[in-house]
């Protein structure tokens, strides 16, 4: 099924021939775009680049109903207790496939919002 290579053309086959890439443009990028604004998505970015997890405010603040499954809350005694499944895989792999195939993903940097996230994130 796959040809031997390089790590670059083994990916290659994963994304083009075995369809993640239409896994991840046709069901995960317009899901997390339903439940993340692009501000929102930017904060929780923040929050992962500065190794923190944001205050249980955030989903108030971003009008967020359900922050699973990037975002592990705990509702009894409301706080957000650990990232969730999805955030690691998107902040460090879908992002930067997106920006590496000039798709509709982006990575933004922060220059002087930065400070203010990693504040807002240690709340």
């Amino acid at each position: 099924m796959f040809d031997n290579g390089s790590y670059a053309n083994v990916a290659s086959q994963l994304l083009e021939d075995t369809g993640i890439e239409k896994i991840v443009n046709d069901l995960i990028e317009p899901r997390v775009k339903e439940l993340f604004s692009d501000k929102a998505l930017d904060f929780l970015r923040t929050c992962w680049q500065a190794g923190s997890l944001p205050n249980i405010s955030f989903l108030k603040l971003y009008n967020i109903k359900n922050a699973q499954p990037f975002l592990e809350v705990n509702t009894q005694f409301k706080y957000v207790e650990r990232w969730g499944e999805l955030a690691g895989l998107w902040f460090e792999e879908i992002e930067n496939m997106q920006d590496d195939n000039d798709s509709v993903g982006r990575l933004t940097a922060f220059d002087s919002e930065c400070n203010t996230c990693r504040e807002q994130c240690s709340q």
